[in-house]
């Protein structure tokens, strides 16, 4: 008889203990099954590169990645070549690209909803058993922003006409990445309605230290660059704000 010792769980008093219990063991299960598949796939691609390479590769260990799942992070032995693996165009590993792909844009996902670093820090540590970086989030928050700066202020306004435009400036505070002051800024933005298409737009805005005549001005005068015509409105709708009505008269 193996000398083993067997782990026994203590006493399950109610339906809602064996629910977790049970439901725990699946996840653990399920686990294992994604980390020996992966495991099997990779070594199997690469056993195929070394029988066709003119070259005599040789296996020489293995190293740890781990797999973001809504599992939680599973731990993979990633088999490794004498030489490196950088070498070889191993299609089994964009398992790891696309699992990164898919976290960033869930990150993307709870931004544009509104939710703060902090709230999607917490959501990452609960989904995929771990946190997300502020770097990270940063750098996909700089990236929806360039994305969005370009779809709304690189879109040709030429032949559009709108019955009504709406311009404003929203204040919000932000603090400096380097020297972690506190920063008030405001953009400037511009919204078009046309009755004929029955849509709203929102054809340009950017972001300035105050709202000046001169901060609006560079603004109307890029979208009239893309073709935009204020003439063409029935009415223009504003604040008091001298910088705009300043703007408009030049």
């Amino acid at each position: 008889m193996n000398n083993r010792t067997i782990s026994r769980r203590g006493r399950v008093n109610t339906a809602e203990e064996l629910s977790a219990y049970l439901l725990g063991a699946l996840g653990e299960n399920l686990k294992q099954a994604v980390k020996s598949c992966v495991e099997i796939c990779v070594r199997a691609e690469m056993e195929k590169v070394r029988e066709g390479s003119d070259r005599h590769l040789v296996f020489n260990g293995a190293y740890a990645r781990k797999l973001v799942s809504t599992l939680g992070k599973i731990g993979v032995a990633i088999p490794r070549f004498r030489s490196g693996n950088s070498a070889h165009d191993l299609h089994t590993l964009s398992v790891f690209d696309n699992e990164h792909a898919a976290f960033e844009r869930i990150v993307s996902y709870l931004h544009l909803t509104g939710v703060s670093q902090r709230k999607i820090d917490r959501l990452g540590k609960l989904l995929f058993g771990k946190a997300v970086p502020p770097q990270t989030t940063q750098r996909v928050y700089t990236e929806l922003m360039e994305q969005e700066i370009f779809r709304v202020n690189e879109r040709s306004l030429a032949g559009l006409t709108f019955d009504y435009i709406f311009a404003d400036g929203i204040w919000f505070s932000s603090i400096g990445s380097l020297m972690k002051r506190k920063k008030d800024r405001v953009v400037l933005a511009v919204m078009g309605y046309s009755k004929e298409r029955s849509e709203n737009t929102f054809l340009g805005f950017a972001v300035a230290g105050g709202e000046t005549a001169e901060a609006w001005m560079t603004l109307l005068a890029a979208m009239e660059k893309r073709g935009f015509d204020i003439q063409s409105a029935k009415l223009v709708i504003a604040d008091d704000g001298l910088g705009l009505l300043a703007a408009q008269e030049y």
